[in-house]
C-alpha cells in the first residue's frame, strides 16, 4: 500500500471511530485545494473547522503569507492556536457573545435552514513579528451534526486597515432564497459605536471605495466630477470623526454598509 494510500486509510479509521463521516469531509478538503492552486496566495484565507476534534482539517496557503506561522503550526493546535493569538479582550468577548449568539441563533432555525445563515466579526491578532493585525472573519456551516448543530465549519479569513479605538463589530445574516441577506444580529463592543447617518450618494461612494476605486474612476461610474468625489469623501470622513480612507473602509466593511 502507497504511503499516501495508508495515510488516509487510518485517518479515514480515526474519523470513524469519533462518530464523523470522513467521507463527508473529504471532498470539502479537495475544493479547497483546488481552489488554493488556482489562485495566487494573497492576505486572506479558509479555514475548515471540525467541532467535534477542535481542529482545522484545511488551512489554506494564505495563512502563513498573512500571520507569519506556518500552516503545520496552525493545523496541529487547531482552534487553540486561535484562540492563544487573538487580543485577549477579543477572544473574551468572541467566545461568549459572538460565537455563543450564533449558536442560539442557529439552533432556533428549521435544520434545512441553518446553513443559510452567516456570522461575521472582526477581532486583533498577533503576528509573528508581534505586531496586531486587524482581521475579519466570515463563518457558515457547512454540515450539521445529528443533533442539528454545527460539525463542519467553514471560516473566510482576510486583513483589514487597523482602527482606532478598536471595536469589534459582530453581524449575523440569514442567506434569502433571492441571494441577499437580512440581517439577524448586530453589536458593537465596546458599545457606543457610530450613528451612521450617510445619504444614498455616500453609500455608493464608500461601496465604490471599498471596491478598491479613486476618485476618477467613482466620479465616471456615477456619472459626476472627481471634484465631488472628493467632497463626498471628506465630508464623509467628518461626518463619522476618521482620519483616513483605510480607517473608512475597515469601519464599512466591519458594520455591513457594503
Amino acid at each position: 500500500m502507497r504511503k499516501e494510500d495508508l495515510y488516509e486509510y487510518h485517518q479515514k479509521n480515526w474519523y470513524n471511530a469519533a462518530g464523523i463521516d470522513y467521507d463527508a469531509i473529504k471532498p470539502h478538503i479537495n475544493d479547497f485545494k483546488r481552489v488554493d492552486e488556482l489562485v495566487p496566495p494573497g492576505p486572506r484565507f479558509y479555514l475548515l473547522i471540525n467541532l467535534h476534534t477542535y481542529k482545522y482539517e484545511y488551512v489554506g496557503r494564505g495563512q502563513q503569507l498573512l500571520t507569519g506561522y506556518s500552516n503545520e503550526e496552525v493545523r496541529e493546535q487547531g482552534i487553540k492556536f486561535q484562540m492563544d493569538h487573538i487580543h485577549p479582550e477579543d477572544g473574551e468577548y468572541i467566545l461568549k457573545h459572538s460565537y455563543g449568539k450564533f449558536t442560539e441563533l442557529l439552533m432556533s432555525f428549521p435544520v434545512e435552514e441553518r446553513r443559510d445563515l452567516l456570522l461575521q466579526n472582526n477581532y486583533r491578532f498577533r503576528h509573528k513579528n508581534g505586531k496586531m493585525l486587524h482581521l475579519i472573519e466570515q463563518v457558515w456551516v457547512l454540515k450539521l451534526d445529528d443533533q442539528g448543530g454545527g460539525l463542519l465549519m467553514l471560516a473566510h479569513v482576510y486583513q483589514l486597515p487597523m482602527m482606532n479605538p478598536f471595536k469589534i463589530n459582530v453581524l449575523i445574516k440569514r442567506l434569502l432564497p433571492n441571494q441577499t441577506y437580512e440581517t439577524l444580529y448586530s453589536n458593537t463592543y465596546p458599545e457606543g459605536g457610530q450613528d451612521v447617518q450617510l445619504s444614498d450618494r455616500e453609500k455608493q461612494v464608500v461601496s465604490l471605495l471599498t471596491e478598491g476605486h479613486g476618485s476618477k474612476e467613482i466620479a465616471e461610474k456615477l456619472f459626476i466630477s472627481a471634484n465631488t468625489v472628493k467632497t463626498h469623501r471628506k465630508n464623509i470622513l467628518n461626518k463619522l470623526e476618521m482620519n483616513s480612507t483605510n480607517e473608512l473602509i475597515a469601519f464599512a466593511i466591519t458594520n455591513g454598509l457594503v
